[in-house]
């Protein structure tokens, strides 16, 4: 999704990248009611402190009543213990199969489970059943349940595409060629729910060559709607093959849809055509002036992709040039074509860099100043001139073009002296971006002063949420400078008052997390709001936008949010991350993606798919949430049950289209 900071899942030791990412679609096949009420405080209380009370939570299950047993199971969902699988398949399965097969899927591998989802997949609807299963099965029960299916003459079950994606993304794996001839059949059953189904698993798995004919065809005679954008995921799955048709009809219908969705993932696939022709590259490259800003700010980012010979590459480069003036871009649109001219030019870009760089946003232009063709002296004496005017939120950009010099500069006093002022910042996302990008060569030539510096950061903001994330990264950097220094530094942060911080130190120390308290006036607070009202008006500088909140299904992520937006939190926050075609972001007093309101909450996963106009929490991971929250573009299922799922857009979706990266929020209206 979601990360809190630009790139959506993040490994916390080596991926700073989290991710932290649709249309209207569900993966379960009834209606699934709302969970939790304004009455069940003790229940999400025990969620909150993530005790889980037995005694308390088998109430709910044998109540009887539909709201009291879905709320229960929907606790359990976010406990991970297994030993509550013989209290859920106790239920009765025609009231509650969905909620239950959720359950399952969400405690995790387990024989019991496994055993009572291939019973009820025999006599009820299979897709929800199948999803689950997914999440449970080995790799020789995989292969067992393929090769049975495959060789009964009935059609293939419903949902046979979400158990082989489901396994894969779990690392589980089985013969290709059952996985092969499973989606195949898919993909001509006929049914859209189905075909989507096939090409998400595609798409998030590695399609092989076998595919590209069938999904030409699709692209060529299908539509997506507003409930399965399979053209989007057609197009994501030739990309990943770089099997681009060559058809130009098809290229002429695709490049000329109506819905920008479309014509981004059209922009994403086709850097990978064969452009032999001005006439071609220039509709392509016209796509920068596109109405929508997100379709053009993909435009700009692709044509430097694209594979064309000298001659069309110096006609590209003249077009590009004559757009850098025009007052008509947009600030996002104009810096990602000033990259692209200097990633096409083929040497000397200083000189260009000189002549534009004041009408570029900052952003741009040091990531401009990471390709290899500028001189290392260039690159560093423009860093030392601009770091010390440079806002906040500029400088994780300049820490991360400054990583790109180690190379040649590992050596020189005063990069060692950059490196050492940005790794004892008072800002967090400059502190991570330098812990993480710092190699080992550089670490061990100067391994006694970077322990020095790690110490006292992690001394000094042991108990700060705004932290937490670089105190991973720190972690992650003592790892590297010694074993012993390490264990030091994760003792520390055992005894932070973050949770997700002892949790990190307690996994690294023994292998395994604890179960730690929480701050029970904090849940008080935001239990105050997680009912109080159903709706917020989102108002931007786009315009606005209306979204439906989840209360019975993430109460306190809802009451959080209500809390922070009744006190002006959000206002005139800026959209710090916008991918397009996937989500925009928002949520950071510092616009940079690494900070939040001060304190965590936890995560609460629920069976709401992240289709588009979902509204979701940013994380680093389970129970780390804060502010930053993000709405869907299109629809990602893979965020589903991983991310906090707390809202809907309802009306204003073409503001939420319009949104750009810098773009912001004027105020956040209450609505009862």
């Amino acid at each position: 999704m979601f990360t809190k900071h630009t790139g959506y899942m993040k490994n916390q030791l080596s991926n700073s990248s989290k991710y932290f990412f649709l249309v209207i679609i569900f993966f379960f096949n009834s209606i699934i009611y709302g969970q939790f009420t304004s009455k069940d405080t003790n229940l999400v209380r025990t969620i909150y402190h993530r005790t889980f009370d037995k005694d308390l939570i088998s109430g709910y299950l044998s109540a009887g009543d539909k709201e009291k047993v879905t709320a229960g199971l929907l606790c359990l969902a976010n406990s991970d213990d297994t030993s509550f699988v013989k209290d859920v398949i106790k239920l009765d399965y025609s009231k509650f199969g969905d909620q239950i097969a959720f359950t399952l899927g969400k405690l995790g591998p387990s024989k019991l489970s496994e055993t009572y989802l291939l019973e009820k997949a025999a006599s009820n609807k299979s897709r929800v059943i199948y999803n689950s299963l997914g999440k449970i099965v080995d790799s020789l029960k995989l292969s067992e349940i393929l090769s049975e299916k495959l060789s009964d003459k009935n059609k293939l079950p419903n949902g046979i595409s979400l158990l082989l994606v489901n396994s894969y993304l779990r690392g589980i794996k089985t013969d290709s060629s059952l996985v092969n001839k499973c989606l195949l059949s898919e993909l001509n059953s006929g049914d859209d729910q189905r075909l989507f189904d096939a090409l998400y698993a595609l798409y998030r798995m590695e399609p092989p060559a076998i595919f590209k004919d069938p999904l030409t065809e699709i692209l060529a005679t299908k539509k997506s709607s507003e409930t399965y954008p399979i053209v989007e995921y057609t197009l994501g799955c030739l990309r990943k093959m770089s099997a681009v048709p060559a058809d130009q009809k098809l290229f002429d219908k695709l490049i000329k849809n109506p819905d920008w969705k479309i014509r981004t993932e059209f922009i994403r696939t086709y850097v990978k055509y064969n452009f032999t022709t001005e006439t071609n590259l220039f509709k392509f490259a016209d796509l920068i002036l596109d109405k929508n800003p997100n379709a053009a700010v993909q435009a700009a980012i692709s044509v430097r992709q694209l594979k064309v010979d000298k001659s069309l590459k110096d006609t590209l480069l003249v077009y590009l040039n004559e757009l850098i003036p025009d007052s008509d871009l947009s600030n996002n649109v104009r810096g990602e074509v000033f990259i692209s001219i200097i990633n096409l030019l083929d040497e000397n870009p200083e000189n260009f860099f000189e002549q534009y760089k004041d009408d570029i946003l900052f952003r741009h232009q040091f990531e401009a100043l990471t390709d290899n063709k500028f001189s290392t002296d260039f690159v560093f004496e423009y860093l030392q001139n601009e770091i010390p005017d440079l806002e906040e939120s500029d400088l994780h950009f300049a820490a991360q073009t400054l990583m790109t010099l180690q190379d040649s500069l590992r050596n020189k006093a005063n990069y060692q002296m950059a490196v050492n002022t940005f790794l004892n910042s008072n800002y967090p996302h400059v502190m991570a971006v330098t812990a993480l990008g710092l190699d080992t060569n550089y670490i061990a030539a100067n391994s006694a002063i970077l322990q020095q510096i790690v110490f006292e950061q992690v001394l000094r903001n042991l108990n700060d949420a705004n932290f937490s994330e670089a105190l991973f990264m720190l972690g992650a950097l003592s790892k590297n400078i010694g074993e012993d220094f390490a264990q030091q530094i994760f003792a520390m942060m055992k005894t932070s008052e973050l949770n997700s911080v002892r949790k990190f130190a307690n996994e690294q120390i023994s292998g395994h997390a604890e179960i730690t308290s929480r701050n029970d006036s904090l849940f008080d607070a935001i239990w105050e709001f997680a009912f109080a009202f159903k709706k917020v008006q989102v108002n931007t500088n786009r315009g606005s936008f209306t979204i439906k909140l989840n209360n019975g299904y993430a109460p306190i992520t809802v009451g959080n949010f209500l809390k922070l937006a009744s006190e002006g939190y959000f206002d005139n926050l800026i959209f710090h991350r916008v991918v397009p075609n996937f989500v925009i972001q928002t949520g950071d007093p510092t616009g940079t993606g690494w900070s939040g309101p001060g304190f965590e909450i936890i995560s609460e996963f629920s069976s709401l798919p992240f289709k588009r106009n979902a509204v979701g929490m940013a994380s680093a991971g389970k129970d780390t949430e804060g502010s930053q929250w993000f709405v869907m573009h299109n629809f990602y299922p893979h965020l589903d049950g991983n991310y906090t799922n707390f809202g809907e857009v309802i009306s204003g979706i073409e503001t939420v289209d319009l949104i750009q990266q810098g773009d912001f929020i004027t105020d956040i209206e209450l609505i009862k």
